[in-house]
């Protein structure tokens, strides 16, 4: 959770910019969040969003990565399960299912889990 309600506002906007695929303007909103919290989770989330959105697989899990290292556990259920999607965007599937399976009850993890399962025992 962000603290105050000024940063709070700022992430809604960086998330919808993510989800609309503007990186630059989701860069520019997020990235003084995560410099400001960076043990907080959500800016991570919604910087990795934006790299999916536009297909920059690279610069997603990146994302993912940094704040994984950065944040308390508490914060990686959704890191965990982006990952996993990013990963298997990239056709990184047995990867896919390791990181879907450490987001736990998450439920973007439960939705792609089984599909990435198939897509493992496939290759």
């Amino acid at each position: 959770m962000i603290p105050c309600k000024a940063d709070r506002d700022l992430l809604q906007v960086g998330f919808l910019a993510a989800r609309w695929g503007h990186v630059e303007v989701a860069l520019a909103i997020l990235s003084p969040l995560v410099e400001a919290h960076p043990e907080r989770g959500a800016p991570y989330v919604g910087l990795l969003l934006a790299h999916l959105a536009r297909g920059q697989l690279r610069e997603a899990l990146d994302w993912a990565d940094r704040g994984l290292r950065m944040t308390d556990e508490s914060e990686h259920p959704d890191l965990h399960a982006l990952r996993g999607v990013a990963l298997a965007a990239a056709g990184r599937n047995a990867e896919s299912v390791v990181a879907l399976r450490r987001a736990g009850d998450h439920p973007l993890a439960h939705a792609f889990i089984g599909r990435a399962d198939v897509m493992e025992r496939s290759l």
